[in-house]
């Protein structure tokens, strides 16, 4: 789960682009992109999802596809860093 402080925290994705956390997906407003927490994932890990608000092809308008990269090495620390604080 998003932890205090990292939600609405921007994130600079591979591509450039950047990317506001939000909790859920019904709280992304309409053309903003996200990354969010996916409902799937393993064990009691979830995968991250990006999204665009009332968009269901954020991963093709951003030019992502399965195991593409999508955040920065960097970023990805500066991220989970964030969220154990």
């Amino acid at each position: 789960m998003l932890r205090f402080g990292v939600e609405f925290k921007q994130i600079t994705l591979h591509n450039g682009e950047v990317a506001t956390c939000y909790r859920r997906l019904a709280d992304v407003p309409k053309d903003v992109t996200a990354l969010t927490i996916g409902s799937s994932g393993y064990g009691t890990h979830r995968f991250l999802e990006v999204a665009i608000g009332g968009c269901g092809k954020a991963g093709s308008l951003h030019g992502f596809d399965i195991g593409s990269p999508v955040l920065e090495n960097v970023k990805l620390r500066e991220y989970a860093q964030s969220a154990k604080e």
